[in-house]
Order: C-alpha cells, then structure tokens, then sequence
C-alpha cells in the first residue's frame, strides 16, 4: 500500500494526505460556527414562585428577612425576585448521642428560614430564568441581599 516514498498506491504523500483532513475539518468548523442557523429556542415569560431556605441564621438576619421586598444576587446585583412570605422556625441539628443514635436538637439562638419569593421570568427547555437571565435551579446556592441584610439561601421549590 505505501510505497518506500512514503506515497499511498504509489500516488499520494500521506502528508498530503493529513493536511487535506486538516484543511477539510477547518472548513467544517467555519460553516458551522458563521453560516449555520442556530436552532430557535422557545421561551416563555411567566410569574414564577420559589422558595429558598436560610439556615443558621442569627435573629437579626430573621427580622431583616421579615421586612420582605427585593432580593439581589450579592455578586452581580441582579434582581431575582421579591419575598412575599417568610416563615421562621428555631435551628436544629443533628447530633450523636453516647449509643451512637442520631438526635435532632434545637441549635441555641440560631434560626431557619422559608422565604417564598416571586419573579417574572423566562421558562424554557434549559430550565428557569430571571429577566436579567440569573438561572433559577432547584438545589442551588445563591449568596444575595435585600437593603437590610445579605445572607445565602438554598433553592427548594420553583413553580410556574
């Protein structure tokens, strides 16, 4: 098949061969990435509800959440929402006691939170949106803040 040249049926260098493969999968990757249409994604603008958990917290960051209004995504200052209802209950954890058996007990002077907050946003085959395209994903982590209090939370729950 290759000769003592190096050509393939005693034709072709394979060399030649390697950069005519090269040349082809770049002119491949320039149709694709300039000249082919992306594939349209349908969005949907609807009011979403989510609630998201604080936990550990002191009473002071309770009462701040307590005064509801916006919430802002800490790092990029985007809104994602507004509180509507909060619900407070004492902190508890769980322990070990001597026997080895696992014992939830209430963490002293520390609370968690339920904040039920609403948003108008983007739905679509990637998941949920805020307007200002913040995802929305149920067990994420978002460090936020409201003007009296920057705290993280933990999404639960989303609804349409």
């Amino acid at each position: 098949m290759i000769n003592k040249d190096g050509k393939l049926f005693g034709k072709i260098s394979i060399i030649d061969l390697l950069v005519i493969a090269v040349i082809a999968a770049m002119a491949a990757g320039v149709y694709m990435r300039f000249f082919k249409t992306p594939e349209k994604v349908e969005v949907k603008t609807e009011k979403l509800t989510y609630t998201m958990k604080v936990t550990d917290a002191r009473i002071y960051t309770m009462e701040a959440l307590e005064e509801k209004g916006d919430i802002y995504d800490a790092d990029t200052k985007e809104k994602l929402g507004t509180i509507k209802d909060v619900k407070i209950d004492t902190a508890k954890m769980t322990n070990l006691t001597d026997k080895g058996e696992a014992v939830e007990v209430e963490y002293p002077e520390r609370y968690t939170a339920i904040l039920t907050i609403e948003v108008d946003g983007n739905v679509n085959a990637n998941g949920y949106y805020t307007q200002s395209n913040e995802p929305i994903c149920v067990g994420s982590v978002k460090y936020f803040e409201t003007k009296y209090v920057a705290t993280t939370g933990v999404i639960m729950d989303i609804k349409e």
